[in-house]
C-alpha cells in the first residue's frame, strides 16, 4: 500500500507593502511542505473568503503585519485565531512593548522582514509543532526587557509629543494654549518621571528617543 501524503499546511499572508508580499508568497509556494491560499492586504477579505473558499478544517498559518500607524492591530490577531489561524507577526519592532502586546494577544512567532529564509521557515515549522518562535533579532531583548514607560497626565504627554514633534517650547505653549514656563515644567516632570522609571533623559533628542520607544509618536 502507498503512503499516506501528508496534507499541506494552508498559509494565509496578509501584507500591506505589496513587495513585501510578492517575496513572501513566492517563498512559501516552492516549500512542499505547504500551500498559500491567500495573498492580500485586507485581513477582513481572507475572513470573508473562509465561509466558501479556504477550508477551515485544515490547519492553517497567517503572516500578517499588523504595525501601520501607532500602536498594533492586536484585535485582527485576535479574529485571525478564532478562525482557526495560528499568527506569525510579520514586523520590526522599536520597542518590546509591541512585541510583547502582539505575543499576549495571541501570535504564536515573530518574524522580522530582515530575517533569513531559513528563519521564516523555522518560525513556520514551530507554529505547526504547535511551539513558540521569536526572530532572534528580538529574543534577547525580550529577554532582558526595557524599562517600562512612565505614568504621564494628558497635558505632560500632549507636551511630550508636540516637542518630540519637533516644536520649540514656545511653539508647544502655543498649540497647548498655555505660557512657555508652564510648558517648560511640562517637560521637566516628563523628563524626571522617565529619570525614576529607569531611563536617563536630559536633552531634547533623549526625549524624542523615549518618546519614539515607548509610542507616543511614530
Amino acid at each position: 500500500m502507498a503512503p499516506l501524503r501528508r496534507r499541506p499546511v494552508q498559509v494565509a499572508i496578509i501584507e500591506r507593502r505589496l513587495f513585501q508580499r510578492l517575496g513572501l508568497t513566492s517563498y512559501v509556494q516552492g516549500l512542499v511542505r505547504f500551500t498559500v491560499v491567500f495573498s492580500g492586504d485586507d485581513a477582513q477579505e481572507l475572513l470573508e473568503r473562509l465561509e466558501s473558499e479556504i477550508d477551515t478544517a485544515a490547519p492553517g498559518i497567517a503572516f500578517f503585519d499588523p504595525v501601520d500607524a501607532g500602536a498594533p492591530d492586536l484585535t485582527t490577531i485576535t479574529r485571525l485565531n478564532a478562525a482557526g489561524f495560528r499568527v506569525i507577526v510579520l514586523a520590526d519592532f522599536d520597542h518590546t512593548r509591541h512585541a510583547r502586546s502582539v505575543l499576549a494577544a495571541g501570535a504564536r512567532a515573530l518574524v522580522s522582514p530582515r530575517d533569513r529564509e531559513e528563519d521564516v521557515l523555522n518560525a513556520m515549522s514551530a507554529v505547526v509543532a504547535g511551539r513558540s518562535w521569536v526572530t532572534p533579532r528580538l529574543t534577547e531583548r525580550l529577554a532582558v526587557g526595557e524599562p517600562a514607560p512612565p505614568k504621564l497626565s494628558m497635558q505632560e504627554e500632549r507636551a511630550l509629543v508636540l516637542y518630540s514633534s519637533g516644536l520649540t517650547i514656545g511653539q508647544v505653549a502655543e498649540q497647548m494654549n498655555i505660557g512657555w514656563e508652564t510648558a517648560r515644567q511640562y517637560l521637566d516632570r516628563v523628563k524626571l518621571k522617565f529619570r525614576n522609571a529607569g531611563t536617563p533623559v536630559r536633552t531634547k533628542a533623549d526625549l524624542i528617543r523615549v518618546a519614539i520607544r515607548d509610542g507616543f509618536v511614530q
